[in-house]
């Protein structure tokens, strides 16, 4: 008969543990990896897949060392959690904590005394597998009960811990406690913009395994308890609390290098489950909020503008402004919302900007107002100006078909009634040609010059088209445009005046003449309400015609033409030219 022979392979209390630890950080390793396949290769998705990777294999060897019941292999499974899975660890760790706080210029160097260390400690416990621990051999252990499961009798590896131990252990609780400085520097230097929740995540899941190390070797913990893989799943939470409740991967570092802290105007960082991530005291002083502010909903921050603020994700309307009211002083604001993509395309939130447009809509109610007071002024003017007159005029002809003694007197005040008519009318023209325009149309450009020319009494003056063109404006506008100058031409030229009208360039159109010109000094008057040196004229030509270009967002100057006259040059014009019909005197 056989003796009885001793069992390969055994089931301890401390294997679940193990299990447990090993499928969280399994999980959150994939779900790292799976992020960096999607092309989100930022520095700290790698060190977050590693420093898991390490943690799950450490869990992974250690069920295993528990299963086995041979001394030797048990040893040989602790040898390899030193040589790979802990290195790999620490130095993890400490990339994770570089990456994370922007300092990945380091990075590099702490993989490459990863690869040291791994190669060199493998090769020392390979020449020495008794370097770390001295064994004894198996001890037996149990029966035990946790939680309500009993478990019999189970061997562990009776093991004493050698100096090299002390050091190995010195040398990364000094790496893990570097990683933690590193953290807790950045958590100070950027208090008020960080989510503490969040970064406390990172900190206990950093500082859990230095905690049990130190309990473990000062001896307040037995070894027994595993107090290591214990810590080893706190990280582990601690780390998918900050990845799931907070995305530290979505919007940290991404949405933190788009948010300029420095902005005067308002900007606040919405993650995808509509919370405020981030906020610049800029934006905190107008809404009023407390220091509670982070991880509150969008409508909570904005409160009654929430809705308008939403709805800025939809239109790209310029006059959307959103009037703010705080401490009895309105403030003007246009939200623009912009997505925020992490860099695999993902969008994991939204960055709202207000620009402050105050002085902007003061100024167009400023110009509103004025247009509105033009509006009456141009209303009295048509109506209680010109009704009077009218009657006046009525009255002179009556007057004229009665009176039989000298008619130049009821010439001189017929004149003077024809010219109060001609004021009102460009008065009238003056005060109505403001404002933009709204409707625009592509316009022959030869057919409008025949019209406005034929309109002018020019008399025995010639116009003389230089370029077909079409040009896009307001026909109506455009009319009294060139009637104007056709008019000023013909009054303060030769009878015989020539007018030519082209195209210069791509975006001018100039309307040019041989009279006697207009002197430089007065080149800059000539547009002004009033000006004129013409006897009998309002002053009122060149203005309206300024008043009408600028409707039109165009520029417009006099200058000296090649025949010594007068020219008008429009700048910024919408026009195509054609053909060319003429080139000489120009």
């Amino acid at each position: 008969m056989d003796p009885p022979t001793e069992p390969v392979y055994q089931l301890t209390p401390f294997m679940f543990l193990y299990a447990f630890v090993f499928s969280i950080a399994l999980a959150l390793c994939v779900y790292a990896v799976m992020r960096y396949l999607r092309h989100d290769r930022r520095p700290e998705i790698v060190a977050f897949a590693a420093l898991m990777a390490a943690i799950s294999s450490w869990e992974l060897v250690n069920f295993l060392v528990d299963a086995v019941t041979a001394a030797q292999l048990k040893l040989l499974g602790k040898n390899v959690v030193n040589a790979v899975a802990y290195p790999v660890l620490i130095y993890a760790t400490v990339a994770f904590s570089l990456a994370y706080t922007d300092n990945e210029r380091w990075i590099g160097w702490v993989a490459v005394a990863c690869a040291v260390h791994v190669a060199g400690t493998s090769a020392a416990l390979f020449v020495e597998p008794e370097l770390l621990y001295e064994s004894h051999g198996l001890v037996t252990k149990g029966p035990i009960s946790v939680a309500g499961f009993s478990f019999e009798q189970f061997v562990a590896l009776d093991r004493t811990l050698e100096p090299a131990f002390f050091l190995y252990w010195a040398h990364g609780f000094l790496f893990g406690l570097a990683a933690g400085a590193i953290l807790v520097r950045h958590l100070f230097a950027n208090r008020r913009d960080l989510v503490p929740a969040r970064t406390s995540a990172l900190l206990i899941g950093v500082g859990a395994p230095l905690s049990a190390s130190v309990l473990l070797v000062a001896g307040v913990v037995s070894p027994a308890w595993n107090p290591t893989d214990v810590s080893f799943g706190v990280t582990a939470v601690a780390f998918g609390f900050a990845i799931f409740r907070y995305r530290l991967f979505r919007l940290v570092p991404v949405g933190r290098r788009q948010l300029v802290r420095i902005m005067d105007d308002p900007v606040v960082l919405i993650d995808d489950d509509d919370r405020v991530v981030d906020s610049n005291p800029t934006a905190r002083d107008l809404f009023g909020v407390g220091s509670d502010w982070r991880g509150t909903t969008a409508a909570t921050f904005f409160g009654p503008l929430a809705e308008r603020v939403a709805r800025s994700r939809d239109t790209d309307d310029a006059d959307a402004e959103t009037l703010v009211e705080r401490d009895g002083d309105d403030r003007y604001f246009d939200p623009k919302t912009t997505p925020v993509r992490t860099p695999a395309g993902e969008v994991g939130g939204r960055l709202i900007v207000l620009r402050d447009i105050t002085e902007l809509v003061e100024s167009r109610q400023k110009v509103q107002r004025q247009n509105e007071r033009l509006d009456q002024f141009a209303s009295i003017v048509s109506h209680d100006l010109r009704n009077p007159l009218t009657v006046a005029i009525g009255y002179l002809d009556l007057l004229d078909a009665d009176y039989d003694g000298d008619d130049d007197y009821v010439e001189r005040i017929n004149g003077s009634l024809d010219r109060m008519e001609t004021i009102i009318a460009d008065t009238l023209t003056l005060a109505r040609q403001g404002g933009t325009v709204d409707e625009t149309t592509r316009i022959d450009g030869r057919a409008l010059l025949e019209d406005c020319w034929a309109m002018a009494e020019t008399g025995a003056a010639s116009l003389k088209p230089v370029d077909d063109f079409t040009i896009r404006g307001d026909r109506d506008r455009l009319r009294q445009v060139f009637e104007n100058l056709f008019r000023n031409s013909v009054e303060h030229g030769p009878p015989d005046v020539t007018v030519r009208v082209g195209v210069a360039g791509s975006d001018t159109v100039y309307i040019a003449d041989d009279g006697p010109g207009i002197p430089p000094a007065r080149r800059a008057d000539v547009f002004e309400p009033g000006h004129t040196s013409a006897a009998g004229g309002t002053g009122f030509g060149l203005s309206i015609v300024r008043r009408i270009a600028e409707a039109h967002e165009w520029t417009v100057r006099a200058t000296e033409s090649d025949a010594g006259g007068a020219r008008i040059e429009f700048a910024g014009v919408d026009v195509d030219r054609q053909t060319s019909v003429e080139r000489t005197g120009q």
